[in-house]
Order: C-alpha cells, then structure tokens, then sequence
C-alpha cells in the first residue's frame, strides 16, 4: 500500500480539478460568452418590418407594441431583437390583446434582418356612436372595439352604418348587468337584437333602400334614417320579417317607391311609421302627418 501525503494528495486533487477546468469549462464558458456575443451583435438585430394587410389599424402603433417587446431580453442577457430568435408567440399575443381589430396575425422571416406581419383585420359594416365625435367599430354581433379615428384612417364614417343608442337598458357581455357609464361598455344592444336589426338592415338593402343611421329611442323603439335622411319608425318588439314584404305592398303608391339607383325613396315622403299593428302613418313635405295612413 502506497502512502500519499495530504500535500500530495492535495496537490493531485487541484491538478485533476484545473484539468477539468481547462479541458471542459472553459471551452463551455468561452462558447456560452460568444454566444451572447453573436446573439446581441448589431449584424444580427432586427433592422425592420414590413407590415402588409392593415386596413384601419396604424402601421406605427404596431411597430411601437413590437419596439417596446424586442427591447426586452432572455434570461436577462440574449437581446429578444435577434430576426433567428425573436419571440413570435409573445408578438402575437400581445398584439391581438391590444389591438382588438386585428382578427388574426402571421409574423414570418423575411429576408436578413426583416420581418414580415401579415395583418387580417376584422371587417366591421357598423359604428357605435356614443357621441358625435365618439365612435367605435362594432362587430356583426354587436361586440364593441376599438375606437373609430378618422385621423388615422382613410376610411371615413360615411362608409359605415352607424347606431346611436339614448335607451338606458345598456349591458354586458352577459347580457345581466345593467351599465350606467360608458367606461365599462363592450356591448349596448344584446347580440340576439343586433342580430335581428342588422338582418332588417340587409332585408332593405336587398330592396334597395340604404340604412346610414340606426337610433334607438329611450322608449327603446327604433328609428332608422336613410341616405336623405327620410326615416322609418318601428318598434323593437314587433316581427321585422314583416317589415319588407310591407314596404313592398305599399310600394304601388307612388309616395313609397324606392330608386335602384340611389337607393333612398325617390319622393317627398320625411318619415313612414311602422309602429302599427294595422295601420301605417306616413308624412310629406308640407301635409298634415297625423291624417296621413294606409291599412
């Protein structure tokens, strides 16, 4: 049996451990070192996007959502703005929880340095108004989003049928809770209602009569405006399937006929009231309104 002094064996201990060193943990460390090297290098950081497919949401906003995230790192020390590493899921959902136009969002490589966003916008047909110059886009269920900024868009509210609402019967997403300010709206007519009143809007396009403005009264009756600003009165609880093929009766009197072309009532008739279960008022420019009515 061979002795070994603990000086020697103290010295075969550091030798084994600085050759373990030398031989693994450096290589490791140096490889670890220039990774990060390489991975926050200037050659490799992301110069641009190109952000295709956006309609009505800023091309600056979204770089500015995506600027503030690749300025962020892994760990605390790899650079989120790497184009072979960038963080795609996170830019995804960040993107959609803020931007609530957005349907649905492709981020792809491009080329060196370049990323590509392929934007798919949701196609809204409506404006909610809660004020004249307070405006949001409202989808085909009646959900409430983001707010409509003629500055930033080349989309001018023309373009939209837009609904004003002055009945205090506002609710949530439930349909339960009754809202008092605006401050917590996503929703102001139940989908079941916005379904039935944007069904009656497509039934008189279809008959070529133009719907621009929708209103709904405190009473919670409904008054719609056309093109020329002639209106129709109904109420919310009666059958709207019913509506058109009346208007279609009455369209043999001259008053009620509709142009194709402009699509609006080509005569001096200011509104029809279809709030009736057996008769229809009607007014024209400089008649007596009350005495007007047809069975």
């Amino acid at each position: 049996m061979v002795y070994i002094s603990k000086k020697r064996r103290k010295y075969l201990i550091e030798k084994k451990i600085k050759k373990f060193f030398f031989k693994f943990l450096v290589p490791i460390i140096s490889l670890f070192i220039l990774t990060i090297f390489l991975h926050n290098a200037q050659f490799m950081k992301i110069k641009n996007f190109n952000i295709v497919g956006n309609k009505y949401v800023s091309k600056e906003d979204i770089q500015n959502q995506f600027d503030t995230i690749l300025q962020e790192k892994y760990f605390g020390i790899y650079n989120k703005n790497n184009f072979i590493f960038y963080p795609e899921s996170q830019m995804e959902k960040v993107l959609l929880e803020n931007q609530k136009r957005i349907k649905n969002i492709d981020i792809s490589y491009q080329n060196l340095r370049k990323i590509k966003i392929e934007i798919e916008e949701k196609d809204p047909k409506y404006l909610f108004c809660f004020e004249k110059e307070k405006c949001n886009f409202t989808e085909y269920n009646g959900k409430i989003f983001t707010p409509f900024n003629q500055e930033k868009t080349e989309i001018k509210r023309g373009d939209f049928v837009v609904f004003q609402d002055l009945f205090l019967g506002y609710v949530n997403q439930d349909e339960t809770e009754v809202l008092r300010d605006f401050q917590n709206y996503n929703q102001v007519y139940t989908p079941s209602l916005f379904e039935k009143v944007t069904t009656l809007l497509k039934a008189f396009e279809n008959y070529n009569l133009s719907i621009k403005k929708v209103i709904r009264n405190k009473d919670g009756n409904f008054v719609l405006y056309t093109k020329s600003n002639k209106k129709i009165l109904i109420k919310y609880n009666q059958d709207f399937e019913k509506i058109i093929p009346t208007l279609k009766t009455l369209s043999q009197k001259k008053i009620f006929r509709v142009d194709k072309f402009e699509k609006d009532f080509n005569s001096d008739l200011i509104y029809v009231d279809l709030t009736y279960q057996d008769y229809i008022f009607y007014c024209q420019k400089g008649e007596v309104c009350q005495n007007n009515y047809v069975y």
